[in-house]
């Protein structure tokens, strides 16, 4: 009989885990700009006027009588604002974390080991009384070789 071996190999399944990440990313971006163009049919003609240096570059803004390659463009760049501003807050996120991890830990748990290992010392001699207690008050052992 011919056995067939199944070997797992770690790059490999690495290399799925992102393409997997990158395909839910491909598809996190493709609902957003699904979205943002559906909010763009149904938006009102917003009353924005934008000036610069006193003239006037838009009077009013109607993203909803964009042309549809402007609305498109305009849905992806919304999109991958989106993700950009998730990025960056999983980014501040992270960094805060190993910054504030190891005040948390320093902050509570050197104390706590201080504070053990003084209790350790000072109750040693406590520890050494109660074992030669122990020592003393416990039955011989008995002998396993036999006498000739």
């Amino acid at each position: 009989m011919n056995a067939t071996t199944i070997t797992l190999d770690s790059a490999r399944l690495q290399g799925w885990a992102w393409r997997a990440a990158l395909w839910l990313l491909l598809a996190l971006v493709a609902l957003i700009a699904l979205g943002a163009w559906q909010a763009f049919e149904h938006l009102e003609p917003a009353l924005v006027q934008v000036h610069v240096d006193g003239a006037s570059l838009v009077a009013d803004l109607n993203l909803a009588a964009l042309p549809p390659a402007h609305k498109v463009m305009l849905a992806l760049g919304l999109a991958l604002a989106v993700l950009v501003v998730l990025f960056v807050a999983m980014g501040s996120i992270a960094v805060a974390l190993v910054a504030v991890v190891p005040i948390v830990l320093l902050s509570v748990l050197l104390p706590l080991v201080l504070v053990t290992a003084l209790l350790l010392v000072l109750l040693s001699p406590l520890w050494l009384l109660a074992w030669l207690l122990w020592r003393a008050v416990r039955p011989a052992p008995r002998s396993t070789t036999m006498a000739a």
